[in-house]
């Protein structure tokens, strides 16, 4: 039996269909969830709430992208786990995000299952 509180997860993603789509997963993986369409809007929802335990981002989105999105939450909720999403590898591959603890990524196109391991391996992360 596990005593932890349940945990909750902002996902953050311009595309409607993605959104709908990664809430149904982030649901049947036992998690709360919580979306946003961009980074703007999950900094705002983020905004004195601490029931947040990742984050999970699209790295390219109108508005406020993951990158950004990342920076922002280091200088205000500095260890606040992040997987990032990205199509681009380079981005990964960025020495300044490889060195952060909290960040870890997920290459599109991914599998559910990749996206399960991508969550589990940041939830559980010291």
């Amino acid at each position: 039996m596990n005593d932890r509180p349940k945990q909750t997860i902002l996902f953050v993603d311009d595309d409607p269909m993605i959104r709908r789509v990664a809430e149904r997963m982030i649901g049947s993986m036992g998690y709360d969830s919580v979306i946003a369409e961009n980074g703007r809007r999950a900094l705002d929802m983020m905004e004195g709430n601490d029931a947040i335990d990742l984050v999970v981002t699209d790295h390219h989105m109108p508005e406020m992208g993951g990158q950004e999105l990342t920076s922002n939450l280091r200088s205000t909720r500095g260890n606040t786990k992040v997987v990032m999403i990205t199509g681009d590898q380079r981005v990964a591959d960025q020495v300044e995000l490889q060195e952060d603890p909290n960040t870890f990524f997920l290459c599109k196109p991914y599998s559910l299952d990749a996206f399960r391991k991508a969550i589990k391996e940041a939830i559980d992360s010291e």
